[in-house]
């Protein structure tokens, strides 16, 4: 396929068919942020739980603990002097079950993680990555990047499971043919499943990438999404971080879904 018929293609899956959705972002950082807004694409059931969170190196020493691996940051103020790795984490609302959750990612704690997150009984799991370095053989984390591990993780467990990539190259590891070489080769294997338009997220991403730098993933889509990214002569857009490519603003303005 080529580009445009995969930005052009409707997404084909049935949201409303499920009622408590889990929704993770798989690379830690501003996924947390990308895993939030994500709900705001789907058409899900008015009535449905959508809860949301996402994965670390570690957890923090003051989190509710769920499961040995899995935690929520506390509903208090955080006590003073204790390392914070969840800083933006802090920064989307809570949701259902006081989610945030922050699912920690450990070459020990990999083999556990199926078991731990299918005891939260969703009965859809969404891993969001934004930038696609977790289907892209050839990004910049290689093979071992936390969000191929984590991709391979929610397959083992119970629920379905759907791949959503959000603005792939915009985590300035992947060039255009890399992107679509990879989306190709999930496309015939029958995983593609459509692409969504990112412009109804615009008023969710606002709130929270007003203190991040304009570097960060959230606010390069947010940024592609208002046509404020520098582009050179063909129109594609300059991704200001990583290997600093040039992609066509429709990778960045979309949303693709696999299963």
């Amino acid at each position: 396929m080529e580009p445009l018929e995969f930005w052009e293609t409707p997404l084909q899956f049935n949201a409303e068919a499920y009622r408590d959705i889990l929704i993770l972002g798989l690379g830690g950082g501003c996924d947390i942020i990308s895993a939030y807004v994500a709900q705001f694409l789907f058409p899900f059931a008015s009535t449905a739980r959508i809860r949301y969170g996402n994965t670390k190196k570690k957890l923090d020493s003051d989190f509710e603990l769920l499961s040995p691996n899995i935690g929520r940051l506390p509903l208090g103020p955080r006590a003073r002097g204790i390392p914070i790795t969840t800083k933006i984490d802090q920064m989307v609302p809570r949701g259902p079950d006081s989610c945030p959750y922050i699912v920690k990612c450990r070459s020990k704690t990999v083999p556990l993680l199926p078991h731990e997150i299918s005891q939260l009984q969703p009965d859809l799991i969404i891993g969001v990555d934004a930038g696609g370095d977790a289907l892209i053989e050839g990004a910049i984390s290689g093979p071992a990047g936390q969000d191929k591990i984590m991709v391979e993780v929610l397959k083992k467990a119970d629920p379905p499971f759907l791949l959503l990539i959000l603005g792939p190259g915009c985590d300035g590891e992947s060039y255009h043919e890399q992107i679509l070489a990879a989306f190709n080769a999930e496309q015939e294997r029958g995983k593609f499943l459509g692409a969504l338009s990112m412009g109804p997220l615009i008023p969710h991403f606002e709130p929270l990438t007003a203190s991040l730098s304009s570097s960060r993933t959230p606010n390069i889509i947010l940024s592609a999404l208002k046509g404020e990214l520098s582009q050179d002569v063909g129109g594609n857009y300059f991704i200001p971080r990583g290997i600093c490519a040039y992609l066509p603003p429709g990778w960045l303005t979309h949303a693709f879904a696999f299963g």
